[in-house]
């Protein structure tokens, strides 16, 4: 998204997140000062952008190998198997039921026309390695040690009812050098669908964090 004074911010730029920021980069953004503040866990930290700013809330980078996963995360992948064995997910009603809001639903439905468009929000948590052994442990094990040298400011702004991400703030407030004297909260009365319920309380904390860490190249 672009701001009113023009500078770009990038709320989440998933796996591209490394061409992104080269393309960025090699075009002559930093020379204004941009402000670069993805929030994508596992893709910033296997690959660093040279010039970004992380905000982190409703997220985590589970790492089985130091703590276990959650109760709360285990019960929802336990959900989600359930549905992967009938084959839909109720995208609309989930998120409508979840921040008590039901003029949301049809527009977290509308861009599965049917069940077989559901492909990647069915199978999303199974992804989540939750075993030294499972598939992208390693990777995300190799990320935090990129996060423990991380110097750039880090800010988070987790929910206050979010039992599944709540847990792993704490690793980032402990182990990323950045997170440190960066003015973290805990937004109250919202759950994991932290931009349907206070997404002008969270857009505010990114503004004035953006403003408060000018980007120096």
């Amino acid at each position: 998204m672009r701001a009113s004074d023009g500078e770009l911010i990038i709320l989440d730029a998933g796996i591209g997140l490394h061409w992104l920021g080269n393309e960025l980069l090699s075009n002559g953004f930093a020379d204004g000062g941009g402000g670069k503040h993805p929030d994508h866990t596992h893709a910033l930290g296997s690959h660093p952008g040279p010039a970004f700013f992380p905000t982190h809330a409703g997220t985590g980078l589970p790492d089985p190998s130091v703590e276990p996963i959650g109760r709360a995360f285990m019960g929802w992948k336990r959900r989600n198997q359930g549905m992967i064995n009938t084959g839909d997910i109720n995208a609309g009603t989930l998120i409508a039921t979840n921040t008590g809001d039901p003029s949301v639903k049809l527009a977290y439905d509308a861009p599965f026309p049917d069940p077989t468009y559901k492909a990647g929000p069915l199978i999303m948590p199974q992804r989540v390695p939750v075993t030294i052994d499972y598939p992208g442990a390693a990777e995300n094990a190799a990320a935090w040690e990129v996060f423990k040298r991380w110097e750039k400011p880090f800010l988070t702004s987790f929910s206050d009812s979010d039992r599944i991400t709540a847990p792993w703030k704490d690793r980032f407030l402990e182990e990323v050098p950045g997170a440190r004297n960066q003015p973290h909260s805990t937004i109250e009365n919202a759950g994991h669908f932290l931009q349907e319920q206070k997404g002008e309380e969270w857009a505010r904390l990114i503004v004035e964090f953006i403003q408060a860490n000018p980007t120096q190249e």
